[in-house]
């Protein structure tokens, strides 16, 4: 089946240049990333892998996953995802068979990433470092900026607004404002104008080290950031990442995420397809196959695992007041696919993609109330794109690297920082905020981010306690509705645990290293009964990703998904986590030892 991939009309691109793609010339877009000029062009076999020979393409789309892996300029294992095309660019892709990965997302583009700007010492100290420049982030550093406080505000992404308030690259422009980007311009604005907040864009935290003056040490990569980040106060505002299903064919070219299909759509004006079907849980579904379907895609159909008996359940009312936005976001959505003829199937989901070195087709299975496939249900339905949208998961892996408890809360999104009322994790001055520290949605994350600034503020001696405590009463009554529906949606979306049973004995689980879920199940057998214990013996978790999809995965296909709820999350958190080291982003040997 012929996959489609089209450039929108929208956003406009910036000046048109020339890269080879295998030697063959091809036009691309100033702005535009190598992904997109990849499925621009209909590739849609990246690479291949090194021990298995199995295709792989875009997955995640946003740097976490390691499966976009090209060459460029002769720098093998360079994420397409994250690197921008430039004027002469030789890409690579195809056959080569990646097992690293380069650290950044920019090789070679003109910036010398062994040396920091000549303005910027290698060593840089500031009063309150905010790590992700999402909502919680950027609310975080601009009230303690705002306080009067020094603070260096660092993030992976060229611009401000991490996943949900991302923006086009700054050679695109749109007729058409995104309603997310109108509601972040005031905080763009207000960041541009701060005078004690130093923005370290296109930069990665690879280490954190407890500070011998106290405080912190954060050691850096970027191509414009210090070596070194001190700081008396950290907050983490890590955000999240799309939380994995695995099945048969899972790792096909042509299935994504729907963070993936988001940011195509959004922020490079690709469409990576023609025929669509999205299979996941909650409403993030129905927002992702309206944008679709505004931008010309067939939509066969949209499968929610709940079942519609367990989504209009009395009591669901209370926590649901007040969200007008989020509800009249969601009306518009289903409305879209109404007039499009989209239907949309409660208590179904797909149990394995099928095609040969792309998705040409699904099978679809309906889903009693425990999320177990009902057997002789199963409809197998053509496709040449599968998005999948089964929630998120936080991404801890700095949280854990210094050494923060955690407790495991499913309706959080699994694995959490333990946090007090002032967002402070059980390390002293270490603060953790929005969907990377418990899955609560952009209002949520808001809200905690500046409580965690106006704290961070008061710490360094930048406003007095009298005021903090005002500050904290003014949010808290909106704090706690946001809880309450965060709490619901994840009552009512987390995926069962018998969705995890999907994988067979020769589904990978760890897409990195290719270890299957036989491998685990006979490291089991041999009396593993931890996750690193596993790892040990399988190497599942120690690829680029280092765990950040298998991880969690790892832990659900090991527990009986029949036990009771009580008992089977007790056995999920008697696993433990997988063990987070430096470097969390992966560094060659001679970076590693420049810094």
């Amino acid at each position: 089946m012929a996959s489609n991939p089209t450039r929108l009309p929208e956003p406009h691109r910036g000046r048109s240049i020339r890269l080879t793609l295998d030697g063959r010339e091809v036009t691309a877009y100033e702005g535009e990333t190598v992904a997109a000029v990849l499925l621009a062009e209909g590739q849609r076999t990246f690479r291949r892998t090194a021990h298995g020979d199995e295709p792989r393409s875009l997955f995640c789309g946003m740097g976490v996953c390691f499966d976009c892996l090209v060459t460029v300029d002769s720098r093998p294992h360079v994420r397409a995802c994250l690197t921008p095309v430039r004027e002469g660019m030789r890409v690579e892709v195809g056959g080569q068979r990646s097992v690293g990965a380069y650290p950044g997302g920019r090789p070679n583009g003109g910036a010398n990433h062994d040396l920091p700007l000549p303005n910027m010492p290698p060593v840089l100290e500031t009063e309150v470092a905010v790590v992700g420049a999402g909502p919680a982030g950027l609310e975080a550093a601009l009230a303690a900026a705002e306080a009067g406080a020094r603070v260096a505000l660092v993030d992976g992404n060229a611009l401000p607004g991490g996943q949900y308030f991302k923006q086009p690259p700054a050679d695109f422009s749109t007729g058409t404002p995104d309603p997310h980007l109108r509601e972040a311009a005031p905080l763009f604005a207000r960041l541009q104008a701060c005078q004690t907040l130093t923005h370290l864009a296109d930069t990665q935290v690879w280490g954190t080290f407890a500070d011998e003056d106290g405080g912190w040490l954060l050691t850096l990569y970027g191509c414009s950031a210090p070596h070194r980040l001190k700081a008396h106060i950290v907050i983490l505002a890590t955000g999240a990442y799309d939380r994995p299903i695995a099945f048969p064919g899972w790792t096909l070219p042509g299935v994504l995420t729907a963070g993936a299909v988001q940011t195509l759509l959004k922020t490079q004006g690709i469409r990576p397809g023609h025929r669509f079907l999205l299979t996941g849980s909650g409403p993030l579904q129905l927002v992702v196959a309206a944008q679709l379907v505004d931008a010309g895609a067939e939509v066969v159909a949209v499968l929610e695992g709940a079942q519609v008996s367990a989504l209009l359940r009395p009591g669901h009312t209370l926590a649901a007041w007040g969200q007008w936005s989020r509800l009249g976001e969601g009306w518009a959505a289903w409305r879209t696919l109404r007039k499009a003829g989209v239907p949309i199937h409660f208590g179904r989901a797909v149990a394995a993609a099928r095609g040969v070195d792309e998705l040409e087709a699904v099978d679809i299975v309906s889903l009693d109330e425990d999320w177990r496939p009902i057997s002789g249900s199963t409809e197998t339905v053509a496709v040449d794109t599968l998005v999948l949208g089964y929630g998120f998961l936080p991404a801890t892996q700095l949280s854990r690297l210094m050494g923060c408890e955690h407790e495991f809360a499913p309706r959080r999104g699994g694995w959490v920082p333990v946090r007090d009322d002032t967002m402070q994790t059980t390390l002293d001055g270490v603060y953790a905020v929005g969907d990377g520290a418990g899955i609560g949605g952009v209002a949520l994350a808001r809200l905690e981010g500046r409580v965690a600034g106006w704290v961070a503020a008061n710490r360094v001696g930048r406003s007095d306690d009298q005021a903090l405590r005002a500050h904290i009463e003014s949010v808290r009554p909106v704090l706690e509705r946001e809880r309450r529906f965060a709490d619901l949606l994840g009552k009512l979306f987390t995926p069962g645990p018998s969705l995890y049973a999907l994988a067979d004995d020769a589904t990978l689980i760890c897409r990195c290293e290719e270890v299957r879920l036989r491998d685990v199940r006979k490291a089991q057998a041999s009396g593993c009964t931890t996750l690193n214990e596993i790892k040990g013996l399988t190497r599942v978790g120690m690829g680029n990703c280092q765990g950040r999809i298998c991880g969690d995965l790892l832990a659900r296909v090991l527990v009986d998904a029949d036990l009771p709820e009580k008992e089977y999350e007790q056995r999920l958190a008697a696993l433990g986590l997988l063990s987070v080291r430096p470097p969390i982003t992966p560094l060659t040997v001679e970076e590693l030892a420049q810094r």
